[in-house]
């Protein structure tokens, strides 16, 4: 399918049940920024250019996982191995691609998913199966039987770009739904090194009650110092702690 970066930028979903925040982007890191550096201009040149790089690399990350997802349902033997519902055979003829690809592309998950939503298989974790998704990017892909992105949670609460594309059978319905995902800690700070600033992801917690009730209680190691902040938890980041002056903007009330 063809694609290009300005199409693809304009439709990045971003869910907002998630209310994705980039602390990077907004007041948070202004003030930082301002009490590290005073050139006023440079800081503002830095928050300017992290609004547009980061849409451009979701972008370009979206639009090349757009392009690999037909590459994937093409392989040799996959396609039967699909409509056999066989799970060994789609995983050996899977996991040497997502190998390849996480290596290459730095591509973590790959699922294959029923037409009913059901997970049949993730290649990054095969024993995990059998369960029901409940994600934007795939209602939306289903709803219109399009390829169709966005940043979304997973159940174990990794913040990932994600990639669903239906897949269509001898012009019938979708048969089921490939989807490919990064997940965005492990681009994170690629990202930071580009903008020589630290860069952390969070989520609204009113969201992530929301995204519980959708798809089960998240694993509570996902999350630690749940209670550190008064209304987001962080879910990557680029650095193992948060400087000090930005912890002290979100910090609990006395």
């Amino acid at each position: 399918m063809p694609y290009g970066s300005a199409r693809i930028r304009a439709r990045l979903l971003i869910p907002l049940s998630l209310a994705i925040l980039l602390l990077l982007a907004g007041i948070f890191t202004s003030v930082y920024l301002l009490q590290k550096n005073h050139d006023t201009n440079e800081n503002l040149e830095k928050i300017a250019a992290l609004g547009e790089l980061l849409p451009s690399l979701l972008a370009d990350k979206a639009g090349l996982m757009e392009a690999l997802a037909p590459v994937l349902q093409e392989a040799p033997g996959l396609a039967s191995a699909w409509q056999r519902r066989d799970r060994a055979g789609l995983l050996q003829r899977a996991a040497p691609l997502l190998d390849a690809w996480r290596t290459r592309f730095g591509i973590s998950h790959c699922y294959f998913i029923a037409p009913d939503h059901t997970c049949f298989l993730r290649v990054h974790q095969p024993d995990r199966f059998g369960d029901t998704i409940h994600r934007h990017t795939l209602a939306a892909a289903a709803a219109n039987n399009q390829q169709e992105h966005g940043l979304e949670l997973g159940p174990m609460g990794k913040l990932t770009l994600r990639v669903v594309t239906p897949w269509p059978m001898n012009g019938k319905p979708p048969s089921g739904f490939v989807e490919l995902g990064i997940d965005v800690q492990a681009m994170t700070p690629a990202l930071a090194k580009v903008m020589g600033a630290d860069l952390f992801w969070a989520v609204d917690k009113t969201s992530l009650q929301e995204i519980r009730t959708g798809q089960g209680a998240l694993p509570v190691a996902s999350f630690p110092d749940q209670e550190r902040f008064d209304h987001v938890i962080l879910v990557a980041g680029s650095a193992k702690e948060i400087p000090a002056p930005l912890a002290r903007l979100h910090q609990p009330a006395p």
